[in-house]
């Protein structure tokens, strides 16, 4: 029974880290999308565009889905400057998810 029971902890430790793990990527994500959207599209500074990263961060946390967000970004991208597709713009997200997940890798293995 112990047995059973250490494996269920371990599995219920595996899957906080995981989830762990996946908030702070998504975090580092959104901030370099809003950081390149800004600098690319909007034409911000670094500051302003480093604080408009940090506004997709809070719109992703509040609406709790990417649909949302690939829909706000759109809609603020398409209104005020060049058109950026759909496509495009989760290419991006990709590229910065799997940036992000590797940073996130690289930091875990130092802190080892």
């Amino acid at each position: 029974m112990s047995m059973f029971g250490d494996r269920e902890r371990g599995e219920e430790n595996k899957f906080a880290h995981d989830a762990g793990r996946l908030f702070r990527a998504r975090a580092r994500r959104d901030r370099k999308l809003g950081a390149w959207i800004g600098q690319e599209f909007l034409n911000l500074d670094e500051a302003a565009a480093s604080a408009y990263g940090q506004s997709l961060l809070a719109l992703n946390l509040e609406a709790k889905g990417g649909v949302n967000l690939i829909a706000a970004i759109l809609e603020r991208v398409n209104a005020e400057a060049e058109q950026l597709t759909e496509g495009q713009l989760i290419g991006q997200l990709d590229h910065f998810m799997i940036e992000a997940l590797a940073e996130i890798e690289a930091d875990d293995s130092k802190q080892k």
